[in-house]
């Protein structure tokens, strides 16, 4: 009687264990999919992109903070729209090949 209880006990474990791995993941999911979050990570990754390229760096001159900021926030005024139609594009290829 012992090992039944003992594997019942064990089961709750696992099965509370793998709850609170699913709460886990899902609350980093809502953070990823938060649009402030994902423009942040956007900004991190575009960045020093923009930075590599030659004619940006003789633009910002590498004194005046000022116009980095401002070319920062024009190319991600400029990424924006790219980033939601791309997001919408896969649903909108879907449905072109369902109604073909």
């Amino acid at each position: 009687m012992k090992q039944n209880e003992f594997e019942k006990k064990l089961l709750q474990e696992k099965i509370a264990a793998h709850r609170r791995i699913l709460q886990l993941e899902t609350r980093l999911l809502k953070k990823e999919l938060n649009p402030k979050r994902a423009l942040h990570n956007l900004s991190k990754t575009v960045a020093p992109k923009l930075l590599a390229i030659p004619a940006l760096q003789s633009i910002i001159g590498g004194t005046n903070k000022h116009k980095f900021k401002l070319l920062l926030v024009a190319a991600a005024a400029m990424l924006i729209p790219f980033v939601l139609n791309e997001s919408r594009s896969p649903k909108n290829s879907q449905k072109n090949a369902s109604g073909a």
